[in-house]
């Protein structure tokens, strides 16, 4: 019997290693943490292993011929407007699911009434209590956002 069927060799898990992200890399590298994600800046890629060299190399690789030369306050401004931008993005895609989301529930409401009330459309008081439905449950959502 070999030594090697008997000995069993446990592989290195990147959770177990409890890599965290470093917030020197936003004005080295440009890159931020978002859900545990590291995420750049400029490109908006995310890197799958979060280690120094991955992000440097990134960052060398793509963005250092545009942004070597900005320095100091420079850089500092231009790492708070990319993060600006970033911010606006994550808002608008937030914005579209949430009217999404409420414009599914209102259709639901509507469901809902016809399942219950069993009444055609040219009823009058049926239709305006689908409208009310509907106007509460997006009013709700223009509440929100």
């Amino acid at each position: 019997m070999s030594d090697k069927s008997s000995v069993k060799c446990k592989k290195r898990k990147i959770v177990q290693e409890h890599r965290v992200f470093n917030e020197d890399w936003t004005d080295k590298y440009l890159f931020v943490d978002i859900s545990d994600k590291c995420i750049c800046l400029v490109c908006r890629e995310s890197i799958a292993v979060v280690k120094e060299y991955n992000v440097r190399r990134h960052y060398e690789t793509k963005h250092a011929v545009k942004y070597a030369d900005v320095v100091g306050e420079l850089r500092k401004h231009a790492v708070c407007d990319l993060k600006k931008r970033l911010s606006g993005e994550q808002k608008i895609i937030f914005k579209v699911n949430t009217q999404a989301e409420a414009a599914t529930r209102a259709s639901f409401k509507v469901a809902h009434l016809i399942a219950t009330l069993s009444r055609p459309f040219t009823d009058g008081d049926f239709v305006k209590k689908c409208i009310l439905a509907v106007s509460d449950e997006m009013s709700n959502y223009m509440i929100v956002t």
